[in-house]
């Protein structure tokens, strides 16, 4: 059995304030360019987004042709958030 201790991690209140720095501009730029603004939810639970922001995230996607849908889909997929994707899609990140 090994054991290992880090003396840099973060503190949750820290890591916290920093994603809150981070996520801030992303999902302000993503709720101006939708019209809506995103749920948030924390742990393992499930947000439900309001309708209007689906049909703009729908129309947004089916504006792309194949090939921009599949690197929309590989930025997603390696971000973990469509958010992170769209913006950086668009320049806004």
């Amino acid at each position: 059995m090994f054991y290992c201790t880090s003396h840099d991690i973060m503190d949750p209140v820290d890591l916290f304030e920093m994603q809150q720095r981070v996520q801030a501009p992303l999902l302000d730029w993503f709720t101006s360019r939708m019209g809506a603004k995103p749920a948030r939810a924390t742990g393992f639970s499930v947000a439900s987004h309001p309708e209007s922001l689906r049909q703009a995230v729908a129309n947004e996607a089916s504006a792309l042709d194949p090939w921009n849908l599949v690197a929309l889909h590989s930025m997603a997929a390696a971000t973990k958030s469509a958010i992170a994707a769209l913006c950086v899609y668009h320049g806004a990140a």
